[in-house]
């Protein structure tokens, strides 16, 4: 058997908020269970979505990086930029994805701190591609709350 991670996850939000939460004495129980059961959902939803959400950021940073490779004046950074824009992911791992997006942000803000500093007339248009995608990036991770109508 391979379990459904998502479906088992919601059947746990649904026992711990409907059946064992009302069951419990006292307010702080019962919400602790609540909670609990609200984590759950989020996991499962987190589970399904999780790898698809960090690959799609991941590559458009990298996209991003190889645009600014183009454009920098400054060779370390812009040889930094380049490596970036040119790495591949080799496991689809939760840990190691968030590892190399990790790594990424760094060198995004490293972009960033370069970018404020210029005079370029391009930089603009940089800076502006990469608010939209931490806009994006932002909206794509935020947790979805159980529909309970």
């Amino acid at each position: 058997m391979k379990p459904d991670v998502p479906v088992v996850m919601n059947q746990f939000f649904g026992k711990m908020l409907l059946e064992l939460g009302p069951a419990l004495e006292g307010t702080y129980a019962a919400g602790s269970a609540n909670v609990m059961g609200l984590m759950m959902f989020m996991a499962g939803a987190e589970y399904e979505r999780g790898a698809q959400v960090r690959v799609e950021d991941i590559a458009e940073l990298r996209d991003i990086f190889g645009e600014a490779a183009g454009l920098v004046s400054d060779a370390a950074l812009k040889q930094k930029l380049g490596e970036a824009a040119q790495g591949s992911e080799t496991s689809l791992r939760i840990s190691q994805l968030d590892l190399a997006h990790g790594q990424l942000a760094n060198t995004l803000i490293e972009l960033q701190d370069f970018l404020e500093a210029t005079q370029a007339d391009w930089a603009a248009a940089l800076e502006e591609r990469i608010y939209v995608h931490l806009a994006r990036s932002a909206e794509a991770r935020r947790m979805p709350y159980p529909d309970m109508g």
